[in-house]
């Protein structure tokens, strides 16, 4: 389910914070939530077609967590709710981070206690893939000389999935292990996502500093 996940709603705000190209991010967020829509049902009968499955609970649960938030994202813009609402957004998604990893969390719980050395390899696959990936698309766009907020739009397009969205349908869909994945990736996720404020901190520092002439201690 991560592979066949969208990328993360996070990415709206995080595009702010880094700079990068707002009307990439968003149209890269929404076309990508809406191929979601087809490519997430196939993926998961591919890989799993030898298990019975409801599949028109997985219709209904892609539709009521894919396109019904997107519906309800143009109504709110329409209406000209947005501004009440974003005030609070960062809160909103925080709060349902919590309640779907929370929940991943407390059905684990005794297999996160007994840490395995299977947890241990999806914690180095999740590691592998986050920052690779990450070091393959600025590499890439170094190379194509495509400009700085586009690459960062890349970036994060390319680097952050909707872990919750995964780790939701797979806990309700499969059984509680089966979601442990998502909740490691999204771990190692917000590490990622740190160490990418962390660069960015260094970066600025380093502009600030080079704009700032040196001070004449002579008098």
């Amino acid at each position: 389910m991560i592979a066949a996940a969208p990328p993360a709603i996070a990415i709206i705000p995080l595009s702010n914070l880094f700079k990068a190209d707002a009307p990439s991010s968003i149209a890269g967020l929404a076309g990508a939530y809406l191929g979601a829509l087809l490519i997430a049902p196939l993926i998961v009968l591919g890989f799993v077609k030898d298990i019975p499955l409801n599949y028109a609970g997985i219709i209904l649960l892609a539709f009521e967590l894919i396109f019904l938030p997107l519906a309800i994202s143009r109504i709110i813009v329409e209406k000209d709710w947005d501004k009440i609402v974003e005030p609070y957004g960062g809160i909103i998604i925080d709060i349902c981070f919590f309640i779907v990893f929370y929940a991943i969390t407390a059905n684990n719980r005794d297999i996160l206690i007994d840490w395995s050395s299977d947890l241990s390899s999806i914690a180095i696959i999740a590691f592998a893939i986050i920052f690779l990936a990450a070091f393959a698309i600025l590499k890439a766009g170094k190379f194509s000389h495509t400009a700085e907020n586009k690459i960062t739009s890349f970036l994060l397009l390319g680097t952050m999935k909707n872990y919750a969205l995964a780790g939701g349908i797979t806990l309700i869909i499969f059984d509680r292990q089966a979601a442990l994945p998502a909740l490691i990736f999204a771990a190692v996720n917000f590490i990622y996502v740190n160490w990418l404020k962390y660069k960015k901190q260094i970066i600025d520092e380093s502009i600030i500093t080079k704009k700032t002439p040196p001070q004449n201690l002579t008098k």
